[in-house]
Order: C-alpha cells, then structure tokens, then sequence
C-alpha cells in the first residue's frame, strides 16, 4: 500500500492512484494541506484506505476545552454538558479495564 501524503489539490488526489498503480491510502487532517474529503469520494478516486489521524484528539480536545471553561466559570457542569458525556462503566468497558482488573488480581494478588 502506498500512502500519499501533503497533496495540494483535488486533482492531484484524483491522479494520484492512476498514475501510482498500487493500493493508496490517504490521510485526512484537519486543516491540513491536502483537501478535506469524504471516505466515499476519497473510495471513488481509488483509494482503499483513509486515515483521520488526528480527528478524535481534536473533538475530545475541544470537548475538554469546553468543559474545562464551564467548570472555571461556574463551578459545576450543567446536566445538557452531563448528558453529552461518557460515564465510568461505560468507558471502563470500551477500555477492556475489567480484563486488566483480573490480570492485576492473577499477578499481584491486590484487587
């Protein structure tokens, strides 16, 4: 697989993979050199893989700023800001913490 990086334009992303003639990939960053696009229209153009290497650090960033600001200026968050938000079980559960719970019990004895 080849990954393009930094293109310019929306035809040099179109050339891009007729001229290389090999799997492409192609990143998508925001604010970045190369044009924003779809996975589709990225998939149209022929490349089989699209990466966003930043895109989830840059929302849970600004979600962090956001909170961050409320709690400063009122001491609290509001329960609109609340339901928004993940809570422990459910994030320890995506994690997979319980399974690491279970390997520190095997390993350490401590619970």
């Amino acid at each position: 697989m080849v990954f393009i990086d930094a293109l310019d334009t929306v035809e040099q992303l179109r050339a891009a993979p007729e001229r290389i003639g090999h799997p492409m990939m192609v990143n998508m960053l925001e604010g970045g050199r190369t044009p924003y696009l779809s996975a589709n229209t990225l998939a149209d153009m022929g490349y089989q893989m699209v990466i966003w290497p930043e895109s989830l650090m840059y929302a849970g960033f600004s979600a962090m700023q956001h909170a961050a600001e409320e709690l400063f200026h009122t001491g609290t968050l509001s329960d609109q800001r609340r339901a928004g938000m993940t809570n422990f079980a459910s994030m320890s559960e995506f994690l997979g913490l319980e399974s690491l719970y279970e390997l520190e019990q095997k390993y350490t004895g401590r619970a």
